[in-house]
């Protein structure tokens, strides 16, 4: 990572929807020595009354260009998306790719390829203690956040149109069987 300090990245909509007063409250109890908070995107005017609560506390980037936004994990040690419901952030899994261990809610799609301390944490939503003891985590331990950033990376390499056939083809044989799988193919 380019930065010296530890830096906690938040990329998306800034909302309630997306549970960012959680990660406000979690990155506070946390107190980080040498930290930052990077909350990018655009910011729900009903949020702005939020963000006032904790002024001083994060830096607010605003929106980014998408030929930016590969920097902005670059720079980045951790991602932190603790969604109220999210059917699958799509910044997740760019996170991942780009190296970043990440920390989800329970009520994102994202949690199925997340391995819970391989790849990152699954939190439960509304939690910003377990968020704090996870960012914790990885500030006191930058060896296992370089480790399972490499192992998030790793995790979405797989998720192509290949393996997602063979999944697929290995749900139905689970669920029909060899045998039933043979009969249904006969029948069509």
């Amino acid at each position: 990572r380019t930065s010296a300090k530890f830096t906690v990245l938040f990329l998306g909509t800034i909302c309630m929807r997306k549970g960012v007063h959680y990660l406000l409250e979690a990155y506070q109890k946390a107190g980080l020595k040498n930290a930052r908070l990077l909350l990018a995107g655009p910011v729900d005017p009903a949020f702005r009354s939020v963000l006032r609560q904790y002024e001083g506390l994060f830096e607010e980037v605003g929106r980014i260009q998408h030929s930016q936004v590969h920097e902005h994990y670059q720079n980045a040690d951790v991602f932190v998306i603790p969604s109220l419901a999210d059917a699958y952030p799509l910044v997740a899994l760019e996170a991942m790719s780009a190296g970043l261990p990440v920390i989800v809610s329970e009520n994102t799609g994202t949690m199925d390829i997340i391995n819970n301390g391989r790849e990152g944490f699954v939190v439960p939503i509304r939690n910003a203690q377990a968020i704090a003891e996870k960012l914790t985590f990885f500030y006191e331990n930058r060896e296992q956040c370089t480790r399972m950033g490499m192992a998030a990376s790793s995790a979405v390499r797989v998720l192509n149109w290949d393996n997602y056939k063979a999944v697929c083809a290995d749900f139905y044989k689970s669920l029909f069987g060899n045998n039933g799988s043979k009969s249904m193919t006969s029948s069509i």
